[in-house]
């Protein structure tokens, strides 16, 4: 055995999972140089020629044991006390912060003991120091992660290994030690991908170590959570439920929220939060749903019962894109550097022209001038805006264009432009002044009135505006015709044809002739039974641009006695046969059963849900759904002997059977017990056996 076995070895020995889930705070993390033992001092220090976790500040450890006297004043996101410190979202008091911190790091073994990798992604612990402790439990003959932990590192070796864009850590692991059949050791592990992996790509980096104080979670994100992914399984798997977990992680990420609460209701009250400042959407797919209701399209508006008008008007993606694009274009104007406070023309006008926008999605009718009224506003393929156009009755007339606003709206606020008048043709004419001086003179004072209202609320240029997440949430994707609504979209939500990357993207839209991106900080969740369709089946192209989670049924989380019947057992034997019958895509799901406690409750599942799900999986073929039930007196048949009737054979076989589903108020827990445990009887008026 080396070195690195032996150690590796000794510390799975001294910190079994047994022993972590007896630990206390005192042999968490403790002080006294090399003379410690505790948890903490092995993962940094005793382990330290197996990846390296060292520097950074000991917050990373969620909570440590302080060497000092005094008691240090609370800042935001942290706790002193006199002997320790710990991070305020783990708990107010140090008990609270350790049981959670404990749990976590439980919950991390767990999940690297069955090899469930993307799961220790989700838990809320330092980076490197998850990886480190789900590092040290694997199995020693059949390793699953690389000695590699660094985020930057990792995404590093994913781009110039050729993995793929937008990775996560699990998936880099993945990828990195190819697929379940090729086992690498410990020491094959070390010798023919970290050692090579590290001498090329970060031994001669400038190693980052991330704090957990001042980690810039704004650019992390996008490389840690895919812009676009679907959750599929078959039904009753918590598809969408998880979607409410996914989009709170994002909004973890780029520090919206400080961490995701622990209770449904806290969580759901969250979500609503965000989906009403306009962050979040939900839509569900359907089949007869269009493009004109996802992007944008012709509706009419009858508003004026004299007058029907038709007009563009926009769909929920279209929506929620331009909300995220204004952020993002926001974002990225704060971070720039300026000389003084004065506010520039063009960045004003634009900001003006978006918030023009804003009112008009929202259905606002915008008077200009006399009858002018704004009509929409035009953008360049670059997504700045070009000009606003003015009309009367819907019909655009005039174009107000930045270029002679950024070349006379100085003047004007200089006193060198007084009347409109003093606005000059664009080209040389015989005109004295500007065609549409009338119209820019009005815009001037309009813009002038705005700019004191944005001086004040953008008061300090050194102000920065954060980068924040947008979410639109697609249920039952595969349900739509995929091709049908997104149309030229399928192209721009491409992580790497988004705006704000190298190859991105516009598109003309064909009803507005708007140009139309979408930006970096939006993401997509998108949930698919495959009850209904296969993934095989799923349209290529979007194949292609989403990253896939499998959410299949976990008996795990069900109620081992409900009244006598463990629901555990039940599931695992009911989808066990379906597997064997159809396949894995169309078993049947935990959620089913989640809520259950009672007999009577368990009845009214299996009569209104279970059965009637299993009649659609089976196409009626009661004999097929009667073997899922093993035969357990759900499901009553038969033939013409015992209801003593004769059919010429010419017309039917007489071995046939005719099946009925028995009354549910009469079932019992033997009847459920039946399906998992072949040693129950049931009574002869209770079996279904002829």
């Amino acid at each position: 055995m080396t070195s690195d076995e032996e150690i590796f070895k000794k510390f799975q020995e001294r910190w079994s999972l047994e022993k972590v889930k007896k630990m206390e705070l005192k042999d968490y993390t403790g002080i006294g140089g090399t003379n410690r033992d505790d948890f903490a001092y092995w993962i940094e220090s005793e382990l330290d020629k197996l990846g390296s976790i060292r520097g950074g500040s000991a917050f990373k450890f969620g909570i440590y044991k302080r060497n000092a006297n005094n008691n240090k004043e609370n800042k935001r996101g942290f706790i002193y006390e006199k002997d320790y410190a710990w991070l305020a979202k783990y708990g107010n008091t140090k008990e609270e912060a350790f049981d959670k911190i404990k749990s976590y790091i439980i919950k991390i073994i767990e999940l690297s003991q069955q090899n469930k990798l993307d799961e220790i992604g989700k838990i809320d612990l330092w980076h490197l120091y998850k990886w480190k402790i789900a590092f040290h439990y694997q199995n020693i003959e059949d390793m699953r992660i690389v000695g590699i932990f660094n985020e930057k590192i990792l995404q590093d070796i994913a781009k110039g290994e050729n993995l793929g864009e937008n990775l996560s850590t699990a998936q880099i692991y993945e990828k990195l030690l190819g697929d379940k059949t090729t086992t690498y050791t410990l020491q094959t592990m070390i010798q023919e991908k970290s050692m090579p992996l590290w001498q090329k790509y970060g031994k001669n980096s400038q190693e980052i170590m991330e704090n957990p104080m001042q980690n810039n979670l704004n650019t992390q994100t996008q490389k840690t959570i895919p812009l676009n992914q679907i959750l599929y399984g078959p039904p009753g798997t918590g598809k969408t439920y998880e979607t409410i977990n996914k989009a709170l992680e994002i909004l973890v990420k780029f520090k919206e929220i400080d961490s995701i609460p622990e209770t449904r209701k806290e969580q759901n009250k969250l979500f609503r939060e965000f989906k009403d400042k306009g962050q979040i959407a939900f839509i569900t797919f359907h089949q007869s749903f269009s493009y004109e209701e996802f992007v944008e399209g012709i509706k009419p508006n009858a508003d004026n019962s004299q007058n029907m008008i038709y007009e563009v008007q926009s769909g929920i993606f279209k929506e929620i894109s331009e909300r995220a694009l204004a952020n993002y274009q926001n974002y990225n104007n704060s971070q720039k550097d300026t000389k003084d406070s004065q506010i520039d023309t063009k960045r004003l006008f634009q900001a003006y022209a978006l918030e023009l926008k804003q009112k008009l999605d929202n259905g606002e009718s915008i008077n200009f001038l006399n009858k002018m009224k704004i009509q929409f506003i035009n953008f360049n393929q670059n997504g700045e805006v070009k000009s606003i156009i003015i009309g009367v009755d819907k019909s655009p007339i005039q174009s107000l264009t930045q270029e002679i606003i950024s070349r006379d709206y100085p003047n004007f606020k200089s006193g060198k432009i007084k009347a409109y008048k003093d606005i000059k043709p664009r080209y040389e004419s015989q005109s004295q002044w500007h065609g549409n001086a009338i119209y820019y003179f009005a815009l001037y004072e309009q813009l002038k009135d705005f700019e004191k209202e944005f001086q004040r609320e953008n008061a300090g240029a050194t102000q920065k505006i954060p980068l924040k997440p947008y979410i639109l949430i697609i249920d039952e994707i595969n349900r739509g015709n995929i091709s049908k609504i997104l149309g030229e979209l399928i192209t721009l939500i491409e992580p790497s044809k988004r705006i704000g990357n190298n190859e991105e993207l516009r598109v003309t839209l064909p009803y507005s002739q708007e140009t139309f991106g979408v930006p970096n900080n939006l993401y997509i969740i998108g949930t698919m039974n495959t009850a209904d369709r296969s993934i095989a089946l799923l349209d290529t192209a979007l194949r292609r641009r989403f990253e896939f989670s499998e959410i299949m049924p976990d008996f795990t989380l069900l109620n081992k006695d409900c009244e006598g019947v463990d629901l555990q057992k039940l599931l695992e034997s009911i989808n066990h046969r379906i597997e064997f019958l159809l396949d894995r895509e169309h078993t049947i799901g935990h959620s089913f059963f989640m809520k259950i406690k009672f007999i009577n409750e368990l009845k009214e599942v299996f009569a209104k849900k279970i059965i009637p799900l299993l009649q659609e999986y089976f196409y009626e073929d009661y004999a097929k759904i009667d073997a899922v039930l093993n035969g357990n007196g759900m499901i009553e048949s038969k033939s013409m002997q015992d209801l003593g009737i004769s059919l010429n054979d010419e017309f039917v076989d007489n071995d046939k059977k005719i099946y009925k589903i028995t009354d549910s108020s009469k079932w019992n827990e033997k009847h459920f017990q039946k399906i998992y445990d072949n040693t129950i009887k049931l009574d002869n008026t209770q079996n279904n056996e002829a």
